[in-house]
């Protein structure tokens, strides 16, 4: 038991100073930096289970000698007494205690002690900062005889004042010898004492006292002089002296009896410690010394205290400690859950027997070295590649430390091992180390295992070496038209058919944005192009709803260190671009085509309103006398120039009220996505520019560039006034269809404005 006890100082010691996991490691604390008295006592059977260094110096014993004996060993009350005491201290009933204690040499010392509950190992003990107040004691006792004699004398006095009044001449000079010893008393007293008396209203409530005399030790607490006081009244002297203490003074005076107070007295800046007492009606003593200095002590070692708790309490790393046969005689609750087994389950037993580590590096069980560090005084750290086995065998990474304890005389008297459980720190480690060689989005090798990975294989024991570089077709233009959502749903596709179709010992990498990289090692270019087929074949028939997945292959092959690895690359890709130029276009066009068939098959009114635009804007083409060619593209631009809305949703298009500014700003991005989908296919992309300006007014005041006058082309100019009447003689969900003429009146409204009055009349000439 004793052993156990020592061992749970020296295991605080140790925490204090044991810092192996770096910005994570918990708050420890050692009890011997505190040169304040200091005892853990187990509170159900009232033995000391550790003291400080100071604690041992005060009450003059070795530690063999002190520790696991009952407070009874030290404390005169009897240990039935002492139970009780320490009950209320657990139930934090009462902190503060005064005792008187033995010390070795059979001296007896007046202590006061403050006791907390604190938790060690999830079972509680008590904190007890003990303080010798022998002297205080003595010195109190002194000024309560002091005191008595003082209050003797002044019964004394009074006697004699009757007896003087019924025999003066003969008892003259026996009051005029007790005067002055009164007063010598009185005056010399520690204590600041002053007599008061209490001044009523006409209705007897206590409103104001009187000073009738104070003494030196009042002057120099208070700074009071006794000729500015004595037959004052405290409003005078003190006006903002509360209605409360003068109730409670009125309440002395009148009924006798005796009241204490500690308190914080600003006006002075000092804690005092006050008595009011009476024994003569009306009239009252007020006695009060400085405590500022004991206060200021105790506060500070409650403070002190309290950090002490918090810290203790935020202990997280599993502790086991060993006596020095290695015998392990604690473990507290992290140790419990981390290995599995029950405090009780291993106390007395072999720390060899019941923790088991393995070297993950060896794959061996790690040699225990219990021995090496009781007999060597060293410290064992293990901090990676280490697993501890758990009672049921679960492996689990671990970082421990294992450190001799010494006491004083730099003798050994066990172990104390500290660990936690790195399952968590591994799992990020391992997170770490994927992301650092992996794509996060299509979870394939990255850019630098690709390097690594060449940097390795390229060498005659893996010649031929084929290398295939593949290409997402229409990356960008299923970003513009469908968000970057689906256009990565569309990489993730690729990758996944790149790793279905690919072998275990193959190399596939995403390099780029829309860029894939096979290794091929041991392959022939004819075997390449076999997996290459493969992959082709995949691709051709995969679909993510109206999106088409497309990719363009180059191939070639390395089969001798005469050709550097640069040269093979450069010639992989310019069979790549050479087949994109026209995969890449065919897939775009399809695309296209997809696009306006979805968007058309789920929103009926907009090709109705596409096809009534086409076919007027070739009717004013036709009679402003344009060529063929721009009536052709014309015609064309009607068809698609509102193709961006496909980025639209169908419930802001179908929307019944009006737009909010948020909505509104939406629907004005669909021109720039228009133009981008044209602009990516070679036969739109000169119409791409109409899609972009058919919403520019005259006026600069339209969107998306706020281009005005001629800086707008002449063919978007058309197809803005065209788009602006057919749907307003179309029924919309906002609204309802406006006749020809409503609709022609609301052109003339903005003519000059919004539309260009050229093209304005030029559509009323059509429609007449």
């Amino acid at each position: 038991m004793m052993r156990v006890k020592v061992s749970l100082f020296f295991l605080v010691v140790f925490l204090s100073n044991f810092i192996v996991y770096g910005q994570d490691s918990d708050l420890m604390i050692d009890i011997n930096e505190h040169s304040t008295v200091m005892l853990v006592i187990n509170p159900e059977d009232g033995r000391i289970q550790d003291a400080n260094d100071a604690a041992l110096v005060f009450y003059g014993y070795n530690r063999k000698d002190l520790i696991d004996k009952r407070l009874s060993y030290i404390n005169l009350l009897s240990d039935e007494e002492i139970q009780e005491e320490m009950d209320r201290a657990v139930s934090e009933e009462r902190e503060y205690f005064t005792f008187k204690h033995k010390l070795a040499d059979g001296s007896i010392r007046d202590v006061e002690v403050y006791t907390s509950p604190i938790l060690i190992d999830g079972k509680i003990s008590l904190l007890s900062i003990v303080h010798d107040i022998s002297d205080k004691v003595l010195a109190e006792k002194k000024a309560t005889r002091s005191r008595v004699i003082a209050m003797v004398f002044v019964g004394l006095f009074l006697i004699t004042i009757n007896i003087f009044l019924l025999k003066v001449n003969k008892m003259r000079r026996f009051y005029k010898e007790l005067s002055i010893q009164y007063n010598a008393l009185f005056s010399n007293m520690n204590d600041g004492v002053a007599y008061y008396e209490m001044m009523l209203d006409n209705e007897g409530k206590p409103v104001d006292y009187k000073f009738l005399e104070i003494n030196e030790a009042f002057e120099r607490i208070t700074d009071f002089k006794k000729e500015d006081v004595v037959g004052k009244s405290i409003r005078q002297v003190q006006p903002s002296i509360s209605e409360s203490w003068i109730e409670t003074c009125g309440d002395i005076a009148r009924e006798g009896g005796l009241t204490t107070i500690e308190g914080y007295d600003s006006k002075l800046d000092k804690y005092l410690n006050v008595r009011v007492y009476s024994n003569e009606l009306m009239r009252f003593f007020v006695v009060f010394n400085d405590i500022t200095e004991q206060t200021l002590a105790r506060q500070a070692v409650d403070k002190e205290r309290a950090l002490l708790k918090t810290t203790l309490y935020s202990l997280g790393d599993a502790v086991v400690t060993t006596d020095r046969q290695g015998m392990v005689e604690m473990m507290n609750k992290v140790a419990s859950q981390v290995t599995g087994w029950t405090i009780e389950e291993v106390v007395g037993e072999y720390f060899c027997d019941v923790i088991s580590i393995i070297d993950q590096k060896r794959g061996k069980e790690f040699v225990c070295k219990v021995d090496k560090v009781i007999s060597g005084k060293t410290t064992i750290d293990l901090t990676s590649g280490y697993l501890l086995v758990d009672r049921n065998g679960k492996q689990k990474p671990v970082e421990l430390k294992a450190t001799p304890i010494i006491d004083e005389h730099n003798h050994v008297l066990g172990m104390v091992v500290v660990f936690r459980d790195a399952s968590e720190k591994v799992k990020i480690l391992e997170r770490i180390t994927f992301l650092s060689y992996h794509d996060q989005l299509t979870k394939l090798h990255n850019r630098h295992f690709f390097e690594e990975e060449l940097s390795r294989l390229d060498r005659d024991k893996y010649y031929p070496l084929s290398l295939l570089m593949i290409d997402v077709n229409g990356l960008k233009l299923t970003n513009d038209a469908f968000g970057h959502q689906k256009g990565d749903e569309l990489l993730q596709a690729a990758a996944n058919i790149l790793n279905l179709v690919c072998r275990s010992e193959d190399i596939v990498a995403r390099i780029g944005g829309d860029e894939f990289v096979v290794l091929l090692p041991n392959t022939s270019k004819k075997n390449a192009e076999d997996i290459m087929d493969r992959i082709y074949s995949k691709v051709r028939y995969y679909k993510i709803n109206e999106i088409i997945l497309s990719v363009s292959i180059g191939l070639a092959t390395k089969i001798s260190d005469d050709t550097p690895m640069s040269s093979i690359f450069v010639e992989a890709e310019e069979d790549m671009y050479r087949k994109k130029l026209t995969e890449s276009q065919r897939m775009r066009n399809e695309t296209i085509e997809n696009i306006l068939h979805t968007f058309y098959e789920t929103n009926p009114r907009e090709k109705v309103h596409s096809d009534a635009v086409s076919n007027r804007v070739v009717l004013m083409a036709e009679a402003m006398g344009l060529d063929e060619e721009e009536v052709k593209l014309l015609q064309l631009a009607g068809h698609l120039y509102d193709i961006g809305k496909i980025s639209i949703s169908n419930s802001l298009l179908e929307k019944k009220g009006p737009l909010s500014l948020a909505e509104y700003e939406e629907v004005k991005k669909h021109p720039e996505i228009g133009y981008h989908i044209l602009k990516s296919v070679n036969r739109y992309a000169e119409i791409a520019d109409y899609a972009l300006n058919h919403h520019e007014y005259i006026d600069g005041k339209g969107y998306p560039r706020g281009l005005k006058g001629s800086e707008i082309p002449l063919l978007a100019r058309i197809i803005s006034v065209a788009d602006a009447y057919e749907a307003m003689c179309m029924n919309a969900p906002y609204r309802s269809a406006l006749t020809q003429d409503k609709a022609v009146e609301e052109l003339k409204k903005y003519s000059g404005s919004r539309y260009d009055p050229e093209i304005v009349d030029l559509l009323i000439d059509t429609i007449e």
